[in-house]
């Protein structure tokens, strides 16, 4: 299996922020969400989806252009929220592996 080496966002991570905002937007009052947190968040997500466009798009593609996506779709999930979901932040360290036996 072989493991994916562009750290860009993909399209899909466009698709999932995009249809979380679609959620949140249908209940943000019933889960207790404040309008200026909505609002923020449907700014970073318009946003994001903007550079990953930029950064995708091979006539304005630059390292400039593929940081600010990245920088753009971690701006929507920190450290924090993984922990406070009880999730493990993504790990950058590769795990050494050894010869398959089989």
């Amino acid at each position: 299996m072989s493991q994916k080496s562009d750290w860009l966002p993909s399209a899909r991570d466009a698709v999932l922020a995009r249809a979380w905002l679609v959620v949140l937007a249908a209940k943000f009052q019933a889960w207790g969400v404040v309008q200026s947190t909505m609002q923020s968040f449907s700014a970073m997500v318009t946003d994001a989806e903007t550079a990953l466009t930029t950064a995708k798009n091979e006539t304005t593609r630059t390292s400039v252009a593929t940081a600010r996506c990245k920088e753009a779709f971690d701006a929507m999930v920190t450290d924090a929220d993984y922990v406070s979901l009880g999730l493990k932040s993504c790990d950058a360290t590769q795990t050494p592996s050894g010869k398959p036996t089989a």
